[in-house]
C-alpha cells in the first residue's frame, strides 16, 4: 500500500453513513428568501438530501434529533484557505521575531513533503469541522509535485468536507515559470473525471500580474489562464494586497479580458474605484479575510465599496498560521470594521450571514447545491446552541446577532456535510483529534529540523 493510501484510506473508511433523519422543534434560518426564518421547525434530511423544511413534519422512520435551544443554518463556507502552512501555527513571529508569516513560509514551504501536506489539511479541516465550516476552498499555493497534489486531494477528500481544491505553483518557483500545467490535466483526469465519487472540485490558484514588476510573469499567467479556461477550471488570485506594492493586477488582468465571473480575486484592500468597477462589470468575485488583512498590515477590506460597486463578496480564513479558523470572529470583524470605516450601520449582520454561508456558495459556483436549507439541496448544515452562557435563547432574541456578535465555535454542536454527522454534541465524529494534533505536531517538529529551526533530538 502507498504512503497516499496509508494515510488517507482510514479517513475515508470512517465516514459516517447517510441516513434519515429529522431535527425537531429548532429555530431554522433557512438563507432562502422564500423560507425565510422558521421557529419551532423541523428539517427532514435523508441520504444526504434536504426533504423538508417546515413545522410539524411527518417523517416516518426517520432518527429524530432534539432541535430545542439551537438554530440550525447552513454550514459555513470558506472561500480561501491556504490549508497548507497551518502547521505554522504558533511559530511565526512568535518563535523568532524575524520570521513573520512571508519569511516563514519561504524557509520552510520548499521543505515540505507530501506527508506533511496530509497532516495540515487533515488538521485544518478538523478545525473547520470543529468550528462548522462545511465547505474549504484549499488554497493550494505550493505544489512541488505531482505527489503533493496527489496527496492534498486525497488526504481533503478523506475528511469529508465539501470544497475546491485549487492547484497552485511551487514555493520559491521562477517568476517566469507557469505552474505545472500538464500535471494539473493529469490530476483533473485522475481525480475529478465524471465517475469522481467526492465532494472536491477543482480550480487554480495563480500568482498573476500581482507584483511590482509582472512583465516577467506575464507570459506564464497568460498560460495558466489560457489552459484553465481550456479545461474549464475556475482561477484565484491575490491582488491589490499592500499599498507599498502600487499593485496594478487588477486593471492589467481587464486589459488583457481576463477578469470574469470564472474569476475570484481575494484581498484587494488597495483597490481602486475603477480596479471595483471592472470586477463588478466582469462578474468578478471577491474572497476577503479580515483577521488576516488586519494582522499582517495589509488595511482594512474595501467591504462598503466593493458591495456598493456590486461586487459579489465572501469571507475566509486565510491562513491558521497566524490566526484561528472562526466564521464567528471573521464575520464579527468585518462587519464591525466597516461600521468602523464607514461610521454608520449600513452594513447589516444579515449581510455578512448571507456572505459567509449564500454568497460562498455563489463564489464558488455551488449554490445549486448548498449555501441555503431549501428541499432539494444538499444537506450542508450546523446546529449552535443558544442555550450556552455566552448566547440567549430568549424567544425574542434576535439571532443574527447572537450569531455574529456572540458566536463562537464551542457552541456549535452539529455539523453535517453531504448528509453525513461530522460533529454531534460538539464531538467530532470522524477525525481522530488526537491522532491528528500529534502527527501534525510531529511533522513540523521535522519541517523545523530541515529548515535548521531545532537540532534534531
Amino acid at each position: 500500500m502507498s504512503e497516499l493510501e496509508l494515510l488517507t484510506e482510514p479517513g475515508r473508511r470512517s465516514l459516517p453513513a447517510r441516513g434519515n433523519l429529522v431535527i425537531r422543534n429548532a429555530t431554522i434560518l433557512t438563507m432562502d428568501a422564500d423560507l425565510g426564518d422558521l421557529t419551532n421547525a423541523d428539517i427532514h434530511v435523508r441520504d444526504g438530501d434536504i426533504v423538508a423544511v417546515g413545522t410539524a413534519l411527518e417523517a416516518a422512520g426517520a432518527e429524530e434529533i432534539d432541535g430545542r435551544g439551537c438554530v440550525v443554518l447552513p454550514g459555513f463556507i470558506d472561500t480561501h484557505w491556504h490549508l497548507w502552512n497551518g502547521l505554522f501555527r504558533g511559530l511565526v513571529s512568535y518563535y523568532r521575531p524575524d520570521l513573520g508569516y512571508f519569511p516563514m513560509k519561504a524557509l520552510l514551504g520548499k521543505l515540505y513533503q507530501p506527508s506533511d501536506i496530509h497532516w495540515a489539511v487533515q488538521r485544518g479541516l478538523a478545525e473547520a469541522i470543529n468550528s462548522g465550516m462545511t465547505t474549504v476552498h484549499n488554497w493550494a499555493h505550493n505544489i512541488p509535485s505531482p505527489a503533493h497534489a496527489d496527496m492534498n486531494i486525497a488526504s481533503h477528500i478523506a475528511t469529508g468536507v465539501r470544497g475546491r481544491f485549487s492547484y497552485g505553483w511551487a514555493e520559491g518557483q521562477a517568476e517566469d515559470q507557469p505552474l505545472d500545467l500538464a500535471d494539473l490535466e493529469r490530476a483533473q483526469t485522475q481525480w475529478f473525471g465524471g465517475d469522481a465519487d467526492h465532494l472536491l472540485d477543482l480550480g487554480i490558484c495563480v500568482r498573476g500580474p500581482e507584483t511590482p514588476r509582472p512583465e516577467i510573469r506575464r507570459d506564464a499567467y497568460l498560460a495558466e489562464f489560457r489552459t484553465a479556461r481550456s479545461l474549464g477550471l475556475p482561477i484565484t488570485m491575490h491582488a491589490a494586497q499592500m499599498r507599498a506594492a502600487k499593485s496594478r493586477a487588477i486593471e492589467l488582468l481587464g486589459d488583457d479580458g481576463l477578469l470574469g465571473p470564472d474569476v475570484q480575486l481575494v484581498h484587494c484592500i488597495h483597490a481602486s474605484a475603477d480596479d471595483r468597477k471592472r470586477m463588478a462589470d466582469s462578474g468578478t468575485h471577491l474572497s476577503i479575510s479580515p483577521l488576516i488583512e488586519m494582522q499582517v498590515g495589509m488595511g482594512f477590506p474595501q467591504t462598503g465599496e466593493m458591495l456598493e460597486a456590486g461586487v459579489l463578496v465572501s469571507l475566509s480564513t486565510d491562513t491558521v498560521a497566524v490566526t484561528g479558523a472562526n466564521m464567528f470572529a471573521i464575520m464579527k470583524s468585518t462587519l464591525d470594521v466597516e461600521r468602523g470605516r464607514a461610521e454608520n450601520t449600513a452594513l447589516s449582520g444579515r449581510k455578512v450571514l448571507e456572505m459567509a454561508t449564500i454568497d460562498g456558495a455563489r463564489d464558488l459556483g455551488i449554490d445549486d447545491k448548498v449555501g441555503s436549507l431549501v428541499p432539494g439541496k444538499r444537506a450542508d448544515l450546523i446546529m449552535v446552541r443558544f442555550d450556552h452562557i455566552n448566547m440567549s435563547s430568549l424567544p425574542g432574541a434576535d439571532w443574527t446577532s447572537l450569531l455574529v456578535h456572540h458566536g463562537q465555535p464551542s457552541n456549535v454542536d452539529f455539523v453535517m456535510v453531504d448528509g453525513r454527522i461530522l460533529k454531534r454534541d460538539g464531538q467530532l465524529t470522524a477525525l481522530d483529534r488526537e491522532r491528528i494534533v500529534a502527527n501534525s505536531e510531529q511533522a513540523i517538529t521535522g519541517l523545523m529540523q530541515r529548515g535548521g529551526l531545532l537540532q534534531a533530538a
